[in-house]
């Protein structure tokens, strides 16, 4: 089974800076597939998350929220976690650490409909879930013919 966290379609809730760290809070979309990416049945969850990044720096950033996030993406040089086939670009939803991380988030303001993209680098990082994923829908694996 596969189960990552993917940036489209998250909803960015806060952005809190404190001293070295920055912290990301959302409503992230969760993707479970049964049989590895794109095989055997999918669900989609929304799943409420904290990612903390520890002596972090950031570029950009929002003014408001919440973010309808269009795209982002997560590299790390080295994570902890028990999942290894998860999507370029993807938080492993096993993820219990990060070292040498980049953050990209890019979406739209919806109060204003402002775009903007924020990018942070940090040392670390580390996810805390929070309440129970929540079902959006199913997904049909596509057949190739």
């Amino acid at each position: 089974m596969t189960r990552f966290f993917d940036f489209h379609d998250s909803i960015l809730t806060a952005v809190e800076f404190e001293e070295s760290s920055i912290t990301i809070c959302m409503k992230a979309i969760l993707t479970v597939w049964e049989g590895g990416v794109g095989t055997g049945a999918g669900t989609i969850f929304s799943q409420s998350l904290k990612m903390r990044i520890e002596e972090a720096s950031a570029e950009g950033t929002f003014d408001n929220f919440p973010v309808w996030l269009y795209d982002g993406a997560f590299k790390a040089a080295k994570t902890v976690t028990s999942q290894e086939d998860v999507p370029i670009g993807a938080i492993p939803d096993s993820l219990t650490r990060a070292e040498e991380v980049e953050l990209t988030l890019e979406g739209e303001d919806e109060t204003t409909g402002d775009y903007g993209t924020m990018r942070i680098s940090g040392r670390r990082a580390s996810i805390e879930r929070y309440g129970e994923p929540v079902f959006i829908q199913k997904l049909r694996r596509k057949e190739r013919s």
